[in-house]
């Protein structure tokens, strides 16, 4: 299938490598992956030996079996960006579990069920149990909703929303920043850090951010370029743009407003996963088990595999707290 080939290896450039903890000498900084391979610079290492993968800001570790069957751990910083080099590990470990799980189907008898899904976002090849064929499906890879009809007014603003890391909310998560300069008399100083969130959960960095920096005029140009941008995210936009303050009204409490908001966005596509789990979660916030459990199971019926529903729903129906919710609600 087209599908199975990688367009074009992505090539980057690389440094810091390290295996199992211990820095790799003389290696040439030039690294590539082309679907079945990662190459870094003498270093091979092929998509079927690959246990699993993280990332954070420019850092990639990877777990992989070597020839003997040990377990390594690879480390290295790449130049640039990560979600290229990311989307190219994802493609080919993706095409890898599925020819595991479609065996397994075939063995078990589910063979018919099989649906194969190529997210448009970041090229991974999804399998779903799902002979009813869902709506949406949930790409577990780039963690994107994919809606497989139309829907008016959706377009390909769907790519930028998924689960906060922070609040743990469908939403529109980016990278901003927090910086601080600090000037005393005799000491200057600069504190920098990345965050991968949502503009709710930024916001008050932002505010933090504009009272740190009156006195060090050189942090203010950050500052205010990231209040613009989380305050620009807030005015929302397209068929989501109620998202964001109906994500600040559930996480201040405000559970009626919350439900209202979410409900306008479901009216408008009444296929979103995402927002019927959001809409679930301030049900359960306001002890509505039994609506929040069934608008946890339309929320799976629209996406078959939408993982963070199907948690939620489970830890719901076993549950062994007195007041009946999930932790973390």
């Amino acid at each position: 299938m087209a599908h199975d080939r990688i367009p074009e290896p992505v090539r980057f450039q690389f440094h810091d490598f390290r295996i199992d903890s211990e820095p790799v000498p003389d290696q040439r900084s030039n690294g590539m992956h082309d679907g079945s391979w990662l190459v870094l610079g003498e270093f091979r290492i092929p998509d079927s030996q690959i246990v699993g993968f993280g990332t954070n800001e420019s850092v990639i570790v990877l777990g992989f079996h070597d020839l003997s069957g040990q377990h390594k751990l690879v480390q290295f910083v790449v130049y640039g960006k990560t979600e290229p080099v990311r989307d190219a590990l994802n493609f080919g470990i993706s095409r890898r579990d599925f020819a595991t799980r479609l065996a397994q189907a075939a063995h078990e008898g589910r063979g018919r069920d099989v649906r194969e899904t190529v997210c448009p976002y970041c090229l991974a090849k999804t399998l779903t149990l799902d002979r009813s064929q869902s709506p949406q499906v949930w790409c577990s890879y780039c963690d994107s909703l994919i809606t497989t009809i139309p829907v008016d007014g959706l377009g390909d603003i769907e790519k930028d929303y998924r689960i906060c890391p922070e609040c743990k909310m469908y939403s529109r998560p980016r990278k901003f920043s927090e910086g601080y300069f600090y000037f005393l008399i005799f000491h200057a100083g600069v504190h920098h850090k990345e965050h991968f969130c949502c503009s709710g959960c930024m916001r008050p960095r932002v505010w933090k951010m504009m009272f740190g920096n009156l006195f060090g005029l050189l942090g203010m140009p950050l500052a205010i370029t990231q209040w613009f941008r989380v305050y620009l995210d807030s005015m929302g936009r397209g068929i989501f743009r109620e998202l964001d303050s109906a994500n600040r009204s559930l996480r201040r409490r405000r559970i009626d407003r919350a439900i209202a908001r979410y409900s306008k966005i479901v009216e408008r596509h009444p296929f979103s996963a995402g927002v019927l789990y959001n809409l679930a979660r301030g049900l359960l916030v306001r002890n509505d088990m039994e609506h929040g459990r069934r608008t946890l199971e339309l929320a799976i019926s629209n996406c078959s595999n939408y993982a963070p529903a199907i948690e939620l729903l489970a830890e719901l129906n076993t549950s062994s707290r007195a007041d009946g919710r999930p932790k973390g609600l």
